[in-house]
């Protein structure tokens, strides 16, 4: 009992510091669970340089790039073209990382080969003898100024119109100089996380850290992101973390205790999707947590990184399963659940007004309108037959039911009125209308 209770306490408070930073319900629909999308994956035999993703981003012209510990990959949808050092000025075909800046530039990081800029087809390469603190490149990201801050395992390097214009390590504030994350919150502000110096704050060449005494159970820092509330969000070696704005006192979101978290992005409704080392991945929205593993479906429970395109769909990058797309299902499923009488349906047809008509083999006829049934008609509501094989709006607006035994029953004003062999019709099977 004791163990239960603290679970539901965890819970209620998940669910409080969620609903903390969330907009209410009414304002978006509540998501589609994870489960509920489609998922579709590209490994090595489906042109990838490896099933190790690294980083991902999308440039300007719709173009997915995928880093990978073999190479780089641009991928357009159906294809990819890599890109290594026997084929492009790569010197080095361990991706780290990527980022396309304001002048449309994507960044290259590499792990020992510095740092590269491509654009239409125009390499640069930036090293030690650039100034660059370290060749190992973790985290690239621009600022509202448009200098370029470089997370390396030696110092934070800060790169203005293509030039390393000053370089911070431990001599200049930091805590430690092997930089794994960076963000930018709504104010404009630098955020960066470190391997073993928890999270830094930087405003006009000062640092301020926050570590054990701030909250942070774990200083080893993996992945950050601000929220559209100017929030910071820490995935740590164990544990996801959050600082809400204007406040210097870190919490940590309960039952992410022992789980290394190592990405984190917001979506555009709200949604806070989270990669994992070991636990696939987790979206939170108002305090619903949906989830999706190796046993749901993923390749792979080791994420390495997260994108949203501009379609938003998901891009997962896993460390052995290769590149992941989650997109939301292109088709809506009507059936019994939705309150449909039975889920063979013979014939549809949309009226003048927006309504749908549905058919059935067995039930009758249900009129629907935004997915939700509005009327049944059937025997008991005077229509001739459960067995409707056809319909029609006739010019007038009447509803013209076909049946597969008994004629025909006309809808209009909310009278029916049927016809059969005996009024006529050479057949009581009626398959098809055409006025």
């Amino acid at each position: 009992m004791i163990f239960t209770k603290i679970r539901i306490t965890e819970y209620i408070y998940l669910s409080l510091v969620l609903l903390l930073f969330t907009p209410v319900l009414s304002a978006y629909d509540t998501p589609l669970d994870l489960e509920k999308y489609v998922l579709r994956t590209w490994v090595i035999q489906s042109g990838l340089p490896q099933n190790t993703i690294t980083s991902l981003e999308q440039t300007y012209d719709g173009y997915i790039w995928i880093g990978t510990t073999a190479g780089l990959a641009r991928f357009d949808g159906i294809k990819f073209k890599t890109f290594l050092k026997e084929n492009s000025p790569l010197q080095n075909n361990r991706i780290t990382c990527l980022f396309e800046d304001s002048n449309q530039v994507l960044w290259i990081g590499t792990d020992g080969g510095g740092l590269y800029s491509y654009r239409d087809g125009n390499w640069e390469n930036y090293n030690t003898e650039e100034g660059l603190s370290n060749p190992n490149i973790r985290v690239i990201i621009e600022d509202w100024k448009g200098n370029l801050w470089i997370g390396t395992d030696y110092g934070l390097n800060q790169l203005k119109i293509d030039i390393i214009v000053q370089v911070f390590t431990t001599k200049n504030g930091l805590y430690d100089n092997i930089i794994t994350d960076l963000t930018i919150d709504n104010s404009g502000n630098l955020w960066i996380g470190s391997l073993q110096g928890g999270l830094a704050f930087y405003f006009e060449n000062v640092f301020t850290t926050f570590g054990y005494n701030e909250g942070l159970s774990n200083i080893s820092v993996l992945s950050l992101t601000a929220d559209h509330l100017g929030n910071i969000w820490i995935g740590t070696m164990a544990g996801l973390y959050f600082l809400k704005e204007n406040e210097w006192i870190i919490r940590s979101v309960p039952g992410t205790h022992y789980t290394p978290i190592t990405s984190i992005f917001e979506d555009s409704e709200r949604s806070l999707w989270v990669g994992t080392m070991s636990d696939g991945l987790k979206r939170i929205f108002a305090g619903l947590k949906s989830e999706l593993s190796a046993e749901k479906g993923l390749p792979d429970n080791y994420i390495r990184c997260l994108l949203i395109d501009r379609d938003n769909n998901i891009w997962i990058g896993t460390d052995k399963g290769g590149l992941v797309q989650l997109k939301k299902p292109q088709v809506k499923n009507i059936s019994r659940e939705n309150g449909l009488p039975e889920n063979t349906v013979y014939t549809v047809m949309e009226d003048s007004k927006g309504f749908v008509w549905v058919g059935t083999r067995n039930s009758g006829l249900c009129k629907f309108k935004d997915t939700q049934i509005k009327k049944t008609f059937n025997i008991r509501s005077g229509i001739s037959s459960n067995k409707v094989r056809a319909l029609l709006e006739d010019r007038k607006g009447g509803i013209w039911i076909g049946t597969e035994d008994r004629g025909i029953s006309i809808l209009q004003n909310g009278r029916i009125t049927q016809l059969k062999s005996n009024n006529g019709l050479y057949s009581n099977k009626v398959n098809a209308f055409l006025q």
